[in-house]
């Protein structure tokens, strides 16, 4: 192992051949160049160099990475002006695509100089992605203000107001800072935000909005911030005062297409009087403003499914999840990345800080019920979501105090009822029964999984509605040995504090039964697959507990003639 208080050696040093060969590569191809003698001396090869053609002569400062020749070269120009293939702020030219695939360790940079950079000065190359101008920009750090593209005003809008909420007064680049724009109105009209008001940030401030004919000419806030708008500031703790505005601009969003591009420019001004200041001993002249320019990030509905395009149906599915412990709550995460409309989730039990080891949830959920915590999981991960919480177990005695539409049977009922398909996550058989029969009864999907003890494997049940075989035909298959049974360990620990006993297994093991079953409902939502009901078997370890590549078996399940729920 090298020591880690070595210095690194420089790659021309290392390989030292390599460097020689560069240079013959350079002046094989005729182009001058000379080596920053600064940047060398601490540590970095950068080179000037000049090409020449038949139409043009090209300056460009070229940086190679500390990993060269792993990693190609970097090159900047002040002088360039193109379309495509240039950053406009940072003078960076791509001479080739960003992966490193596109760079071999056989290429030169004399190569990159003198068959890529025609190309692009030229245009001759065929884009194949958007270069949007917003992705170029220089940002405050650790921050982004959330937008949903169809908030966006119209085009032929040019100014107007909006409302923003943020974790925070400004975002200074140290602290993370959040912000999210939940309303953008003109004089003829305006749009709210769904998953931006779904976050519900605690910070709410008025600010303003503006749309430019071109892309911006600059990243500096300062210069960018329109002073010809009227802009509300907000005061706070009578010291300083904060503004927004949000600025709209065209850019690529398709090769070809454009669309409209978006950032926020933020200042912080001190608001004390002159007077204020003196009596509170403070001398000299009054601070300028600081100004910040923030990253925009697309959390609309669209904007999420744009990425899995075939997901788009799923949006106006309903999902109920009875059972929100370590299987649950991974199965609800990801349905909610992947889109659905609603999640209905039941369970009484609260969330312990121990049954994070295999939970989505996250330390700050504990102490709430198990359907709780994970509503809020599934709302951070996708904040536009509709999420039902019905916090009672399933099959606990009533207390009888509530009206009788109030009951958890009759909340479980009506929760059945409106949903596409039910998922049955809680190990539990008189549940697994009892949802079986409502699901026959209201011909709706039931999705059943289950870890084995240890964890050491697992079984994933879909039960489509309509299919022939019910949930109590799988029973008797089960019963009758047709399926088996994936390894087990029945090992159980009962933790300190903890009511009972409980299995030991691990949450990345457990996860592979969850996105089963993940995969089952979406399939079902689309109607992939033929309605009949099949049972899938995962074994994670050998019959000794040896970890293996999961192996999956899927066992048809036939209607059973002993079954009287036909």
């Amino acid at each position: 192992m090298t020591d880690s208080s070595t210095p690194a050696v420089p790659w021309w040093r290392e390989y030292p051949d390599r460097l020689r060969w560069e240079i013959r590569e350079l002046n094989s191809r005729g182009i001058k160049f000379s080596i920053d003698r600064a940047a060398l001396s601490a540590g970095v090869m950068r080179m000037y160099v000049v090409v020449r053609s038949s139409a043009i002569t090209t300056e460009l400062e070229v940086t190679f990475p500390d990993l060269y020749p792993h990693f190609r070269p970097s090159a900047r120009s002040s002088t360039l002006r193109l379309g495509h293939h240039l950053d406009p702020f940072g003078g960076d030219v791509c001479l080739i695509a960003r992966g490193s695939r596109h760079w071999s360790e056989s290429d030169s940079l004399g190569w990159l100089l003198e068959e890529q950079l025609p190309k692009v000065l030229a245009d001759l190359i065929d884009p194949d992605q958007a270069e949007p101008i917003s992705a170029l920009m220089s940002y405050v750090p650790n921050s982004a203000v959330l937008i949903e593209s169809d908030l966006l005003p119209p085009e032929e809008v040019t100014t107007g107001e909006l409302w923003i909420a943020a974790t925070s007064v400004f975002p200074d680049g140290s602290d993370p800072w959040l912000g999210a724009v939940e309303v953008c109105s003109w004089a003829e009209g305006s749009v709210d935000g769904e998953a931006t008001r779904a976050l519900g940030l605690s910070n709410r401030f008025e600010g303003s909005w503006f749309r430019l004919q071109d892309a911006p000419a600059s990243t500096d806030a300062a210069k960018l911030w329109r002073t010809d708008i009227s802009t509300p500031e907000q005061v706070v703790n009578d010291k300083v005062a904060v503004a927004y505005q949000l600025m709209l601009f065209p850019e690529e969003h398709a090769p070809g297409r454009t669309g409209t591009g978006a950032a926020l420019l933020t200042r912080l001004s001190l608001s004390q009087p002159r007077a204020t200041r003196r009596l509170s001993g403070q001398r000299g002249p009054i601070p300028a403003p600081s100004y910040a320019l923030v990253r925009t990030s697309r959390v609309g509905a669209n904007d999420r499914s744009s990425r899995v395009p075939e997901l788009d149906d799923v949006s106006l599915a309903s999902i109920l999840i009875v059972g929100c412990g370590a299987l649950g709550s991974l199965i609800a995460e990801q349905l909610a990345r992947a889109g659905v409309g609603e999640l209905i989730l039941v369970d009484g039990d609260v969330l312990d800080a121990g049954n994070l080891v295999r939970h989505s949830a996250d330390i700050f959920d504990v102490g709430l019920t198990k359907a709780s915590a994970v509503g809020r999981v599934a709302k951070r991960s996708a904040p536009g979501i509709s999420v039902e919480v019905h916090e009672f177990m399933v099959g606990r005695a009533s207390s009888g105090m509530r009206p009788l539409e109030e009951s958890p049977m009759v909340r479980l009922t009506e929760a059945v009822e409106r949903s596409h398909v039910v998922i049955d996550a809680t190990a539990e058989i008189a549940v697994h029964e009892v949802l079986s029969k409502m699901a026959l009864a209201r011909r709706t999907t039931l999705v059943v999984a289950e870890g084995s003890p240890g964890a050491w494997g697992g079984t994933v049940a879909t039960i489509p509605a309509g299919a022939s075989a019910c949930g109590n035909c799988l029973e008797f298959s089960r019963q009758g040995g047709l399926v088996p049974s994936p390894p087990a360990n029945s090992v159980r620990v009962q933790p300190i504090g903890c009511s009972e006993p409980t299995f030991t297994g691990a949450g990345y093991d457990l996860a592979e039964v969850a996105l089963q079953a993940v995969r089952a409902t979406v399939s079902e939502v689309r109607r992939i697959d033929p309605a009949e009901t099949v049972i899938d078997i995962v074994e994670l370890r050998d019959p000794s507990g040896v970890p293996v590549l999961p192996r999956w078996n899927r066992v048809h399940i036939a209607r059973r003639e002993e079954c009287e729920w036909h």
